[in-house]
């Protein structure tokens, strides 16, 4: 099995169908047999990963193995459960996974030493149901099957180890506090570390390129103290706001453990009097949550 090669952002959806296979039939070519059989990753609420599954076909015989059969990848432990990190195939892109316990059908292949695969996709909901707990790692096994008169292949089965947490960022710096005389604008920095697992996008799902202000998946700096309430320091078109109460990370993406910079413009609205303000930010994943309050603020001196 290929490592996991990249991470993007996603939501999940709930199941509404399954498949069943037949009972267990004798299958003289059940050779195949997984490349790897142990993927680790972590997923935050409202995630979703690519991911392989690569066979070693050993056999004589081309899947499906019969007449009408089809080949897929199920899910086991047991067999044709619903998963918990399925996505619906009406997801567009996604669309990998044929009901909540197929996640693919393969396509006819070679014989005798060959390899193949499926690529496909798992996701964490964004609202966890009952059965899935953050801080925990849950292990997700998946099966060859022939449906539609086929049977299981046990020897084809693998499993995937996923692990839920949340987004963590740790206030690392930011420009000294600013004086900005009435009419006029002064550019700032606030950097974070990324302490969590798992990267972040500035984009967000798919790398999203659209006009929405709040793309899933984003992480954003925002307003706080109360939480998005729109800023008083805050003008159309300038540098890095992207809404009133969100300004946009100015990093495409940002790698766990690494920093990532939030540069923007504080321009005092036109009916600011001259005095001290003082401006709360906290960072954010659109459409999954807030990240930990470090009390990050700004004092501004309006004159």
């Amino acid at each position: 099995m290929k490592m996991i090669r990249r991470f993007i952002i996603g939501l999940s959806t709930l199941a509404t169908t399954l498949l069943v296979a037949a009972p267990a039939l004798a299958v003289s070519n059940d050779a195949i047999l997984p490349l790897g059989v142990n993927n680790r990753f972590t997923l935050t609420p409202g995630e979703y990963i690519i991911t392989y599954y690569d066979f070693l076909n050993q056999g004589t015989q081309l899947p499906p193995l019969g007449s009408g059969w089809t080949a897929r990848v199920g899910t086991s432990e047991p067999r044709d459960r619903s998963s918990a990190f399925y996505i619906s195939p009406s997801d567009g892109v996604l669309g990998s996974w044929v009901s909540a316990n197929r996640i693919a059908n393969i396509s006819t292949t070679g014989a005798g030493s060959y390899n193949f695969g499926t690529n496909f996709y798992m996701a964490a909901p964004s609202t966890l149901p009952s059965n899935l707990a953050l801080g925990k790692t849950y292990r997700e096994y998946v099966e060859f099957v022939m449906d539609n008169g086929g049977s299981w292949l046990p020897s084809s089965k693998a499993y995937y180890d996923i692990t839920l947490d949340s987004k963590h960022g740790q206030w690392i710096g930011q420009s000294g506090y600013p004086t900005i005389p009435r009419g006029s604008a002064v550019d700032m920095f606030i950097q974070f570390k990324n302490t969590g697992p798992t990267g972040w996008y500035r984009n967000g799902m798919r790398g999203y390129t659209g006009t929405s202000q709040y793309p899933v998946g984003a992480v954003r700096l925002g307003t706080a103290n109360p939480l998005d309430r729109g800023s008083l320091f805050w003008a159309t078109g300038t540098t890095g706001w992207v809404s009133n109460n969100r300004i946009q990370l100015q990093e495409s993406y940002v790698a766990a453990g690494d920093i990532g910079t939030f540069r923007f413009t504080l321009t005092p609205h036109a009916s600011l009097t001259a005095g001290s303000y003082k401006e709360y930010f906290r960072l954010v994943c659109e459409g999954v949550g807030w990240m930990e309050d470090s009390g990050v603020n700004v004092v501004i001196t309006v004159t």
